[in-house]
């Protein structure tokens, strides 16, 4: 999570401000904190001073040469950001309101400025005024706490319920996994969590994971098509190679969220699951 500590003094529509920029051209890659200006910005109806800003597996690809997620250069990243509206061409928006933009990964801190900055203009559509009593470095959970619970959703749309059998969580300590096992725990459901931290046990228990599997067990290559039915249903915020272990250990009727890519885009598997 990224802080922004704004220069005091200026008006916040003509005095510089400061931004972290990713340039990359064929003349070679470079990032760092830069001087932009209200110009820079791109368009949108609200401008925000920008408070804290989270840092998504995105946004570290970005950050990377050849990370092949930047859609443009030179660009600000930063998925997600909270702050303070400062101007607003929407009715639904005023100054001194509080705000998360977030546009679920499709354009902010990709295609346009994002997150990284002192100020940010998004459309009003990437908004939402943050409730009495959630402050701005409260709400950047928010995010990964709806991507966690559309995966619940699409498992309950294809018949889960706590009935059916465990469920496995990957990638269980990063913000998806830990709310992921969280909500399932909490409606009943008998979690298992993957993790690559061997000191997460307890902090995962906490959450609501009776068993623990280590990231070498779930992301093991095999030569079968089918392993031994183990799970109900899966969050798998990872992919790779895991996502082909859970496809090959589902059971019969069962269903995967796949909604991580942390452990590689490309995955090996046959149709088998699918078809027997």
């Amino acid at each position: 999570m990224l802080q922004s500590i704004p220069e005091k003094g200026g008006s916040a529509m003509t005095a510089p401000f400061r931004a972290f920029v990713v340039d990359q051209t064929a003349d070679g890659f470079k990032m760092g904190i830069q001087q932009l200006e209200q110009r820079d910005l791109p368009p949108g109806d609200v401008l925000i001073q920008v408070a804290y800003a989270a840092m998504n597996y995105k946004d570290a690809l970005v950050c990377i040469p050849n990370g092949n997620v930047a859609r443009t250069s030179p660009l600000v990243p930063g998925l997600e950001l909270t702050g303070a509206v400062v101007e607003s061409t929407d009715p639904r928006f005023q100054p001194g309101d509080p705000v998360l933009a977030y546009d679920f990964g499709s354009t902010q801190g990709i295609s346009r400025h994002g997150g990284y900055s002192e100020y940010a203009r998004v459309p009003a559509d990437f908004l939402f005024r943050l409730p009495a009593g959630v402050d701005c470095k409260q709400a950047l959970v928010l995010s990964a706490g709806v991507t966690a619970a559309m995966g619940l959703r699409q498992l309950e749309k294809h018949d889960l319920t706590p009935q059916s059998g465990p469920v496995l969580v990957t990638g269980a300590t990063g913000g998806v996994g830990s709310l992921a096992i969280s909500l399932l725990s909490r409606r009943g459901y008998t979690v298992a969590a993957s993790t690559g931290k061997p000191d997460a046990q307890d902090y995962l228990r906490q959450l609501g994971a009776s068993e623990i599997l280590s990231r070498q067990e779930t992301s093991a290559e095999s030569t079968r098509p089918l392993e031994a039915e183990r799970w109900a249903g899966s969050i798998d915020t990872v992919g790779g190679a895991t996502l082909a272990y859970l496809m090959r250990t589902t059971k019969k009727g069962g269903a995967i969220a796949a909604i991580g890519v942390s452990g590689g885009a490309a995955f090996r598997a046959t149709v088998f699951p699918l078809i027997l």
